[in-house]
């Protein structure tokens, strides 16, 4: 049905189809707003645009386009508070990573938006919604239930840190970690506490595995700001983790007590492999360890990252394949010429 009101180039007919088919078929309004967009026709958007956001059901994901193609509609004609109140909309529907951030980082009334997003990623997770989680959904009528790991991003995101630490990373095994989010996390705080703005060898990998983990897309986040990027996902994911970071700041009591945790799961995961020779993940560990070791240098400490990889070097000094690792990350080659 959705084909034929399309084929037949009709916009009134797909917009009266979209009305009359509403909770059976949302998508149908995501079409009539890309016509509207493809012929410029920017007043009637807005309107119709509202009209959808009304109509569809706030629990459907592409409620969350509809939103977004409005939001477009709402900054051609200058109207920026609408824009906000469609990112805002897109959330509420698409509890992404990429939606959050938007959020947080292009609207003028940013700590207005944290609180009531807050309030829908936390319903979204309570105990009956859990009940949701992992099942699978596709199509028009998909619903908004995020994985869990998402859950735990927003949660540090929202700088919810102790909350993170406390449900999203479980410390008691070194190993088993593929079904948690200690490895985001840890590449999420490291990434945190790093100083500079330059990421180094170890920072770089952070990056690059929680953007891979999560499938950050830059596209995703411009979506509905009228704007585009030439930068890949990474580098346009640290830009904008510089921004936020900017804005969630922490004492340097939470600070150091953290920062003794990340030092405590690092260790504890590099004992964990090697007293199980899991030789595929030495690179893992060496990433971890070279992160560590660029934050201590980037607070001060002198040669923090050498003293640190000589360390690890040192302790399993045998682990040829191990220190072959710890060199692609920066770490001085001291073997005999």
């Amino acid at each position: 049905m959705q084909e034929a009101v399309s084929l037949a180039d009709d916009p009134e007919a797909l917009l009266s189809a979209a009305r009359k088919y509403t909770n059976l078929h949302p998508g149908l309004y995501v079409q009539a707003l890309e016509k509207y967009k493809a012929s410029d026709e920017t007043q009637q958007g807005l309107q119709i645009g509202k009209e959808a956001l009304e109509r569809i059901l706030p629990v459907y994901q592409i409620r969350s386009r509809a939103a977004l193609l409005t939001a477009e509609f709402a900054l051609g004609l200058e109207d920026r508070t609408g824009a906000e109140r469609c990112w805002l909309e897109a959330f509420r529907s698409d509890s992404s990573v990429e939606n959050y951030l938007r959020l947080m980082l292009e609207c003028e009334d940013g700590q207005g938006n944290r609180e009531e997003a807050r309030r829908i990623y936390t319903e979204l997770f309570s105990e009956t919604a859990k009940a949701k989680a992992g099942q699978y959904q596709t199509g028009e009528r998909k619903e908004n239930i995020p994985e869990h790991r998402t859950y735990d991003s927003l949660l540090f995101f929202d700088g919810r840190f102790g909350q993170l630490i406390e449900k999203g990373m479980d410390d008691r095994y070194a190993l088993g970690w593929s079904g948690t989010f200690m490895k985001e996390g840890l590449a999420l705080f490291l990434l945190y506490f790093y100083e500079g703005r330059e990421l180094l060898e170890g920072g770089r990998e952070m990056c690059r595995k929680y953007v891979s983990s999560v499938k950050f897309q830059s596209e995703a986040y411009l979506n509905g700001t009228g704007r585009d990027t030439k930068e890949d996902d990474q580098g346009f994911f640290w830009e904008c983790f510089l921004r936020w970071r900017e804005r969630i700041s922490i004492s340097e009591e939470e600070t150091e007590g953290i920062l003794e945790k990340l030092e405590n799961w690092i260790q504890m995961r590099v004992e964990g492999i090697m007293d199980k020779s899991h030789r595929n993940y030495y690179g893992e560990c060496a990433a971890f360890i070279a992160a560590l070791g660029e934050v201590r240098e980037s607070r001060g400490e002198l040669a923090g990252k050498a003293k640190l990889m000589e360390g690890y070097r040192s302790r399993y000094s045998r682990r040829t394949a191990f220190h072959q690792e710890l060199r692609g990350y920066g770490m001085a080659d001291t073997r005999k010429r």
